[in-house]
């Protein structure tokens, strides 16, 4: 990730001026079981938590503007996700999926701590995680907004949140009733399996909805300890905002 800072970007990007004590996360303290380095990534995570406002509103007055300007591929670094164009916005870094050009997260991070990052979702402004550099396991540690570790269920919220902004935006027709879809993802974030197991009963709506969920995919890449396949059920309703 590019050096960028958080307290900069809270300036320039930012609605309130001032955090509350209320708004203060408490980060889950590993232990040696989590993580060769706790020592480190404790300490690491206290710097970065007790500081951070649980939202974050992004000027998207440029956005445009700034992808189709500052657009460089295959210029990641070995911790930036393949499925993603990374696009510096300010003192932020701005992720867009590359098959679908949509952005779907901001980035930012601390210079008195350069290997800690914020994980914002778009347009939602909600903190996803955070993410901290583990020396001793040469990997990031992954944190909820509230300091527990980033779980598989966190990351399966975080691709049904994806799937459901893409189905609002693409489909042709809303179904009527619920679907179900069952989804298998491997440890790429590739789609292993994905079928009906609720159809709308609507043949044209249903082809639809699975071909605008492979075209997403593939999602991040599973966090380190996260087992190898990820097995969920997506509802989808008509109603979904």
């Amino acid at each position: 990730m590019k050096k960028i800072l958080l307290t900069a970007l809270c300036g320039i990007l930012l609605g309130a001026s001032q955090v509350n004590a209320k708004d203060f996360i408490v980060p889950y303290q590993l232990t040696e079981q989590d993580s060769g380095g706790y020592n480190f990534v404790n300490l690491a995570s206290e710097k970065v938590f007790k500081n951070l406002i649980p939202r974050i509103r992004i000027d998207t007055r440029k956005i445009s503007d700034t992808y189709n300007e500052n657009l460089i591929p295959n210029k990641q670094n070995k911790y930036q996700n393949p499925n993603y164009y990374y696009v510096q916005y300010r003192y932020a870094e701005l992720l867009y999926n590359k098959k679908t050009n949509d952005l779907t997260a901001v980035s930012v991070e601390k210079l008195s701590n350069p290997k800690s990052d914020a994980i914002y979702d778009y347009p939602s402004g909600r903190l996803k995680y955070i993410q901290i550099y583990d020396g001793a396991s040469n990997d990031f540690v992954q944190f909820m907004p509230y300091g527990s570790l980033y779980t598989d269920r966190a990351y399966m919220s975080d691709i049904s949140l994806q799937l459901t902004r893409r189905l609002n935006k693409n489909l042709s027709a809303k179904p009527e009733t619920p679907v179900k879809i069952y989804l298998n993802i491997n440890s790429d974030g590739e789609i292993v399996k994905c079928e009906l197991q609720h159809a709308s009963g609507k043949e044209n709506i249903d082809n639809e909805i699975l071909d605008i969920i492979k075209d997403t995919a593939p999602f991040d890449k599973f966090p380190p300890k996260f087992p190898k396949h990820l097995e969920m059920l997506l509802e989808y309703k008509v109603n979904n905002n």
